[in-house]
């Protein structure tokens, strides 16, 4: 093997040892936040065919509108279902895969500076430092935002194929790679728009000598690429993105702008100093007056000017400041996105930008004070940035490994964070910690009144204290902010029941219902609430309904009981209830609860002898248990049984 080839197959497996040990220790992070919506209660993730269903995510979610992120989800589920070790796999191989590509479109940008004949090993060095960068850490762990990964994998493969169809005596393959690179970036994310651009200002810069020229010889190449843009037009109409994109009554264009002029010199700083990574930065409020964004703002006009300035002269700079303003332009300055002002995982493909500069102006800067050990010298260096940022990377997968950690991170970062509060509110409340849960729940309600559960979570919490009267406070405000929220309405009616306001409790059961006809909890808390309050006729379509969707011994029990002991003839099925009760009891042979109901159901049919043993039986076993009420009520249908009268619910 040529010596040059085997330094790349070298500085490959480098690159690719080297992510992989700083991200083996993401492969078994939890499903959180976004990935909820997006990947664990998605349906159109079940089945890969047809391609209208797999290949579109839920509305609002961060894989609707992104038919190739969704494929892939859909894909993942196909092999594994819900098991996190592929989804993750998926995002670290394709991370490995973009940072080749990263090192040989490196290389392609330094063989045309004055660094050429280092050009293979500052592509190495620029990979490399990227490769192991913790700022990536958001993008890689929150699974749906695989879509900044694959963003990133087809813009660097369109970019290095058009660099290396620009350089062959024979282009049409790269060309065509270019072409289908560039539409697969488009089906992955909007910001790929700027793409085909970036393609015509490389050419450009380091190719043409004038935008006219390179559009004139490359006709078939730039056609193509137009015609990508046809590609994100179909995905972006395919998607609906709900509330999380655009401009609304919460921020204003001008808001959002001033905002961003704060965001961006703080990713730069995260690029170069990456601490205090947080997943979360809603606890950020946006800036809406000038006088906080003055100074970045002045910072990032500089920078803009500074790069449209070497642009214009050829310089490489010129490019690689383009580069990066395109790819965060759409999300940090025209379109927003709502609710998330300020993302680490935007910066995953820009971040190549700052890391090639440093390393191509140490470069430089190395030649001309140790000319004769400058590479010796450079190799250690990219070492010594690598290790502590690899180390770091790993330290801040480990925050990712667990939900409750996460968001404990998040508030250690700021504690201001009222969605922070808020999702780790839901993680104690299923751990059992109701009292930490209620406090970080009502603190998320103080910090931001219009936080996205409205107070559900506080509602559901106070309910599992036993404190029906704040819960409902807290219910009735969530409505303000969830007004077609099935189990808003289904929670709230239950709490209404506990507090004997049982038409308010009916009302808003049906309106859960209502709102989703296949929500079987409130479906059968309406049909039992319905059977408390006598109205049996109303309750049995309801109990079937419910039983149809999840059989469950209760909703078993109650729609037995009508059906052996309900006045009304027409509504009675003595055959149908002792099935019921005989499958109960198959779970639960001695339970006095099923035994005394195959009693009323074989009393109803007629056989009483049978009903008398069955009652018998129900009665021991009361008693051994000590449900003196239970005991009571059987020896009460027992003497029924024993004059040969079947049970009434009329006459308990």
């Amino acid at each position: 093997m040529p010596e040059g080839r085997r330094d790349r197959w070298l500085a490959a497996l480098l690159i690719v040892a080297a992510g992989a040990v700083v991200y083996a220790n993401s492969l078994r992070g939890p499903f959180v936040f976004d990935d909820l919506l997006s990947i664990v209660e998605s349906p159109n993730l079940r089945r890969l065919w047809p391609l209208t269903e797999s290949c579109a995510g839920p509305a609002g979610s961060g894989a609707s509108g992104r038919p190739l992120v969704a494929f892939s989800l859909a894909l993942n589920y196909a092999y594994g279902e819900l098991d996190v070790f592929g989804y993750h796999l998926v995002n670290v191989l394709a991370h490995l895969a973009t940072a080749l590509v990263l090192a040989a479109f490196a290389r392609c940008l330094f063989e045309r500076t004055s660094l050429a004949d280092w050009s293979s090993g500052l592509g190495t060095a620029v990979a490399l430092l990227w490769v192991v960068h913790p700022l990536n850490t958001d993008a890689l762990n929150l699974v749906v935002t695989r879509s900044e990964v694959l963003l990133a994998l087809f813009t660097l493969t369109t970019l290095f194929a058009a660099a290396r169809a620009f350089a062959a005596d024979r282009p049409g393959p790269w060309t065509w790679i270019c072409v289908l690179a560039c539409a697969a970036s488009m089906a992955s994310k909007e910001i790929a728009v700027s793409a085909p651009l970036l393609v015509l200002a490389y050419d450009r810069s380091f190719h043409s000598t004038s935008l006219r020229e390179a559009l004139r010889r490359r006709p078939k190449l730039y056609g193509g690429l137009a015609a990508t843009w046809v590609v994100l037009g179909l995905s972006v109409a395919s998607g609906d993105r709900g509330a999380s994109v655009g401009f609304g009554g919460e921020l204003s264009a001008l808001d959002y702008l001033r905002t961003q002029a704060v965001a961006l010199p703080h990713y730069l700083g995260l690029s170069f100093l990456p601490r205090g990574l947080s997943a979360d930065y809603s606890g950020w409020p946006p800036v809406r007056s000038w006088g906080p964004a003055l100074l970045p703002g002045a910072l990032v006009v500089a920078l803009v000017a500074a790069s449209g300035w070497a642009l214009f002269r050829r310089r490489p700079e010129g490019f690689a400041g383009l580069l990066f303003f395109a790819l965060l332009a759409p999300s940090s300055s025209l379109i927003p996105l709502g609710g998330e002002w300020i993302a680490e995982h935007r910066m995953y493909l820009p971040l190549v930008v700052p890391v090639g500069l440093v390393v191509g102006w140490s470069a430089v800067g190395l030649r001309k004070s140790l000319p004769g050990r400058a590479g010796p010298v450079g190799a250690l260096l990219v070492v010594a940035a690598a290790v502590p940022l690899a180390l770091a990377t790993a330290a801040r997968n480990e925050v990712w490994s667990s939900a409750r950690g996460l968001w404990e991170d998040v508030l250690a970062k700021d504690p201001s964070n009222g969605r922070a509060h808020d999702h780790l509110a839901a993680l104690l409340m299923q751990e059992g910690q109701l009292e930490l849960a209620l406090e970080h729940a009502e603190e998320a309600l103080r910090l931001d009144p219009g936080i996205e559960s409205g107070g559900f979570n506080a509602g559901v919490i106070c309910m599992q204290l036993g404190r029906p009267a704040p819960a409902v406070e807290h219910f009735e405000r969530a409505l303000g902010v969830l007004p077609e929220s099935a189990p808003l309405y289904g929670n709230l009616g239950v709490v209404l029941y506990q507090l004997e306001r049982t038409e308010e409790a009916l009302e808003h059961l049906r309106r859960a219902v209502g709102l989703d006809p296949d929500y079987v909890v409130a479906r059968r808390n309406l049909a039992l609430v319905l059977v408390e309050a006598g109205r049996s006729r109303e309750a049995l379509p309801h109990l079937k309904r419910a039983l149809a969707l999840e059989s469950d011994p209760r909703t078993l029990s109650a729609t037995a009981w009508i059906l052996c002991s309900d006045p009304a003839p027409e509504l009675r099925d003595g055959a149908e209830a002792l099935r019921m009760a005989r499958a109960l009891l198959a779970g639960a042979p001695r339970d006095p609860d099923w035994l005394d109901l195959e009693a009323a159901a074989l009393a109803e049919q007629g056989r009483f002898e049978e009903a008398r043993l069955s009652a018998g039986r129900a009665l021991e076993r009361a008693r051994e248990q000590s449900r003196s009420g239970l005991a009571e009520r059987i020896a009460r249908r027992l003497e029924l049984y024993r004059r040969d009268t079947p049970y009434r619910t009329s006459t308990q």
